[in-house]
Order: structure tokens, then C-alpha cells, then sequence
């Protein structure tokens, strides 16, 4: 359901296709590119250090960078759920109010 009304200027409503959209342009530009750019960020580290650093102490330096990204990565997904469980209550306290916006007569 769509639905959008304008009196006088004033724009009541919103568009579902809207909302989905939003969500899907955050999902992509804010959690999906900043995982890659952490584990795109981290390889390149990686490299760098292959260069500079060896032993133990290196390749516990990269495991544990690993598993920061993942951690980081997971934490962001987290949240993402989080704001998709937000808005969705949104959309259903707005379809509730305007189910019962006007009665019947």
C-alpha cells in the first residue's frame, strides 16, 4: 500500500516501495561497503606487513586483525537488523493509525 494525500500543501502518508528501498540503499552503502572496506583495508595491511614483519607475532597480529574485521562486520549486520526491527514497527503503527484514522459509519 501506497498512499499519499495533499491538502493545501500539507503531504500526509508514505510509500512502502519507499521505505523497502531506503532500507535495502542502507543495507548497501552503509553495512555491505563498510565490511568490504574493512576486509579490503585489512588485506592490504596484510601485504604490508608480509613485507616488513615475520614470526609469531605477525601472524598473531593478522589473526587478530581478522578477527576484529569480523567482529566489527557482525556488530554492523547487528545494528542493521536493529534499525530494519525499527522502522518495520513504524510501518505497522502507521498502517494501524491509518486502518483506524476514519470510522465506518
Amino acid at each position: 500500500m501506497a498512499g499519499n494525500l495533499t491538502i493545501e500543501g500539507a503531504t500526509v502518508g508514505y510509500d512502502t516501495d519507499g521505505v523497502t528501498k531506503m532500507i535495502n540503499d542502507v543495507r548497501i552503502s552503509v553495512v555491505d561497503e563498510a565490511a568490504k572496506k574493512l576486509t579490503d583495508s585489512v588485506e592490504t595491511l596484510n601485504a604490508e606487513i608480509d613485507q616488513i614483519w615475520v614470526g609469531q607475532s605477525a601472524d598473531t597480529f593478522k589473526e587478530n586483525m581478522k578477527l576484529d574485521v569480523e567482529t566489527i562486520s557482525q556488530a554492523l549486520k547487528e545494528s542493521f537488523g536493529v534499525l530494519v526491527a525499527e522502522v518495520s514497527q513504524i510501518v505497522r503503527e502507521m498502517n494501524r493509525v491509518d486502518e483506524q484514522l476514519i470510522e465506518k459509519r
